[in-house]
């Protein structure tokens, strides 16, 4: 082998590898999650306010676009409540903004009949 050149891995090598590769993808959107939910933490334990999307708004977010079976990475919601809301497509995706007034158990309430309203074709569906 010539210096300064890598072996070629091939096809066995690397179905081997991606399930590792998607555990740790997992396993840092968690961390993150975990993050945000311990800086949040810290504001309110100092009496200030910190508007963002809890871990538990984002898994009723996700339980309900799982039943749609649109993948997770067809999803975005940004980590900052706006307005009353929204859902709209951007690209391949749609975002999914959570409402930073009115009551967030009202509002997904109603979130898949917005999401039924989108032309969901391009967006990523899950696989069954």
């Amino acid at each position: 082998m010539a210096h300064g050149s890598m072996p070629f891995l091939g096809i066995n090598a690397i179905e081997r590898i991606t399930p590792v590769l998607e555990i740790l993808v997992d396993a840092t959107k968690v961390l993150s999650l975990v993050l945000l939910e311990s800086v949040g933490e810290h504001y309110y334990q100092r009496g200030e306010t910190m508007d963002v999307v809890t871990p538990s708004q984002m898994d009723r977010i996700f339980q309900v676009t799982d039943a749609m079976s649109i993948h997770r990475e067809g999803v975005i919601v940004p980590l900052g409540p706006d307005g009353s809301g929204s859902v709209r497509l951007v690209g391949n995706k749609v975002e999914v903004t959570v409402p930073a007034e009115g009551a967030f158990d009202d509002w997904i309430a109603g979130l898949r009949d917005q999401l039924d309203t989108l032309d969901l074709v391009g967006v990523r569906k899950a696989e069954m």
